[in-house]
């Protein structure tokens, strides 16, 4: 979702943060590397309607339960609270489908629509990405100079896809000095 409002309203921004997500560019790419469609073929079942939304909901939300306190290894990055709240989040029903639909989207673009949406990012990208992230190929993370020319990739050795879970303090640390940066360059402006 970052990448599509930085791409379609620009203006908006000042600058840019993205935690584990591939530049849209990459999706061609990913769908062609038979290592990468390993990793995401899970998202298959996100194309027949409804069914992934039952499967979530099901006991008392189980299965996602499972994947949000799997997602870090690190001990006491995802509590019981937390669990309890993304099950209250997602009881929801708009709020489980706009998840489950952001993830169609993501790989449901063709060739032309995604030309068409691809657009050269004018502000200071930040991406942080954890080479440890089973959903995402590395090689598959850091954007092209062509789409985001004032782009940084932060690669955390240790972090899996939730970086923020795994490495809490050097993301919120990164996160704070990057958009400070941009605060005093508005000052300056």
């Amino acid at each position: 979702v970052a990448w599509l409002v930085a791409m379609n309203h620009p203006e908006r921004l000042r600058r840019l943060a993205v935690l584990s997500m591939p530049h849209p560019a990459h999706i061609p790419a990913m769908t062609r590397d038979p290592r990468q469609a390993l990793r995401l073929g899970w998202t298959r079942l996100l194309r027949v309607p409804f069914a992934p939304e039952l499967l979530l909901r099901s006991g008392d939300f189980r299965l996602l339960r499972r994947l949000v306190a799997g997602a870090s290894d690190r001990f006491g990055a995802v509590t019981e609270g937390d669990l309890a709240l993304y099950a209250e989040a997602f009881a929801h029903k708009e709020s489980l489908k706009g998840a489950v639909d952001a993830w169609r989207a993501f790989f449901e673009y063709g060739p032309g629509m995604l030309q068409r949406l691809l657009k050269p990012l004018p502000m200071s990208t930040l991406l942080i990405h954890g080479r440890r992230d089973p959903l995402f190929k590395s090689r598959h993370v850091p954007p092209s100079e062509q789409w985001v020319p004032q782009a940084t990739l932060e690669v955390l050795p240790e972090a899996r896809h939730w970086p923020h879970w795994d490495e809490p303090d050097f993301v919120g640390e990164r996160l704070a000095a990057f958009f400070q940066a941009g605060l005093e360059d508005a000052w300056e402006e």
